[in-house]
């Protein structure tokens, strides 16, 4: 909880405005769902392998969140 804070935070400080770090916080915790729902649904298990393919996306998404705010404040 601590972790989505300070990341909340630090988005917040980068774009500077609420709407970007509502997103990011709102998209990750469900494509992290998302990924269970399809673990489960698979009958895949949990392991260190897509533990470690869950942070990369969840890296991915909030990278590419960020660059899409940017490049639409910019154009807009």
């Amino acid at each position: 909880i601590v972790g989505a804070v300070l990341a909340f935070l630090v988005l917040f400080f980068f774009l500077g405005d609420i709407r970007s770090p509502i997103v990011v916080g709102l998209s990750i915790p469900i494509s992290i769902v998302g990924t269970g729902v399809f673990l489960y649904l698979s009958g895949r298990s949990l392991n260190v392998l897509s533990m470690m393919g869950l942070m990369l996306g969840v890296g991915m998404l909030a990278l590419a969140t960020i660059e899409f705010r940017r490049t639409v404040r910019v154009s807009a």
